[in-house]
């Protein structure tokens, strides 16, 4: 199924072999880097990949590289931004992997995030990759690749350089059976909770809700998240001033929010996840 020579991974897609031309290794970097494992079957029974069969497990990996200072705009805490998204694929138990897909922005944009995330956007099993890109022109947007590395869609830039924006959570919060990605549109200025589907090519605001945050310029991780008990679905947010914890759940009337309490210690809104 695979082999090495002479450093180069090569990949067995049919009778001959062919050279991996990658320009990195394959790996994101630790602490950069998401995996989920997932089944090589399609749901109408084909198969995502040629060479396992359809009963096999693969991982999945998505990974941020070439690390860069260049933007300048350090809202992550001396968190570098990226250059580069790697995306490959293997089996369990092996460290051999599929000549990785990637993404090479161009000069003057960066993924300015944490971490990728990994999730099935368009229901045929195999996992798109959500990020968030910046430019030195338009700022920040919300985007999806696909396992190939091709860009699936994304949100209009916020329009100015240094204006960002943070993921909160994946998940079907409106009860349609497919999964929706919620941010807050710049959470140190605009403080807007964005609820967006993917439709197509396009992803569709489906709510919204001003005056809450997930981030503090500086802070090296994005706080809160997805709050998932007993089949009700939600996101544990702040409120805009950092004041109060609060619980966002989707209704047929739109985004609500209940408070939860005062947040008196940094891992307050980390607390209310658990069920």
């Amino acid at each position: 199924m695979f082999r090495r020579l002479a450093g180069l991974l090569l990949v067995a897609f049919a009778p001959a072999a062919m050279a991996c031309e990658a320009m990195t290794n394959g790996w994101g970097l630790e602490g950069r880097s998401a995996e989920i494992e997932i089944s090589n079957a399609k749901p109408d029974g084909t198969q995502h990949e040629g060479w396992a069969s359809a009963a096999t497990r693969l991982i999945m990996h998505a990974g941020f590289r070439d690390l860069t200072s260049d933007y300048g705009h350090d809202v992550l805490g001396g968190i570098k931004e990226a250059r580069q998204l790697t995306i490959h694929l293997r089996q369990p138990g092996d460290d051999r992997i599929t000549c990785p897909a990637e993404v090479i922005l161009p000069k003057g944009t960066y993924f300015e995030d944490v971490t990728p995330r990994l999730s099935d956007l368009t229901g045929d099993g195999m996992p798109e990759i959500v990020v968030v890109e910046s430019s030195e022109d338009t700022g920040a947007r919300l985007s999806i690749y696909d396992r190939r590395g091709a860009l699936v869609a994304a949100t209009r830039p916020i329009g100015r350089r240094y204006r960002w924006l943070a993921p909160a959570g994946i998940a079907d919060f409106n009860n349609d059976g497919m999964p929706d990605i919620a941010y807050v549109d710049r959470p140190h200025l605009a403080k807007i909770l964005r609820i967006v589907t993917l439709d197509g090519k396009e992803l569709v605001e489906i709510a919204n809700l001003r005056g809450v945050s997930n981030h503090r310029i500086g802070d090296r991780m994005i706080h809160g998240g997805l709050y998932d008990c007993g089949g009700q679905v939600g996101l544990i947010l702040a409120s805009g001033n950092w004041q109060q914890a609060i619980k966002v759940t989707l209704l047929e009337r739109g985004a609500v929010q209940e408070n939860l309490g005062a947040i008196t210690a940094p891992d307050d809104l980390a607390r209310h996840l658990g069920c």
